[in-house]
């Protein structure tokens, strides 16, 4: 669990879990309809973060990837072992801004400060 969704879990108010039980509900209808949406922010917010943070793991992609199939970090060091150019400058700068352009989006629907 990312820190972010652990937080959301602690500090969600489990009244409404509760009143859900009492009211008859089960196990995993309290979860997908009580709980989820109470915690759905932080779980948003640690999906986008652990998402972003994948990009920089590049000694563990060497050891996870499939020999047939590698991935992102594992291509980008192959290629700065092999040449010396600015093509790998140039997708930081994408990288950077796609990364910009998740967490702005993220704001606008569900808003860091409710997430976090």
């Amino acid at each position: 669990m990312t820190p972010s969704t652990l937080m959301s879990l602690q500090t969600s108010d489990t009244s409404c879990e509760e009143a859900a039980r009492v009211l008859g509900a089960h196990g995993g209808t309290v979860f997908w309809r009580v709980t989820l949406p109470i915690i759905r922010p932080g779980v948003i917010a640690g999906a986008v973060m652990a998402f972003i943070v994948s990009f920089d793991e590049a000694v563990i992609s060497l050891f996870v990837a499939e020999s047939g199939r590698p991935t992102l970090p594992v291509q980008v060091l192959r290629y700065v072992e092999n040449s010396a150019d600015a093509v790998v400058a140039a997708l930081s700068v994408i990288l950077i801004l796609f990364s910009v352009v998740i967490v702005v989006i993220v704001e606008r629907v569900v808003g860091l400060r409710n997430a976090l």
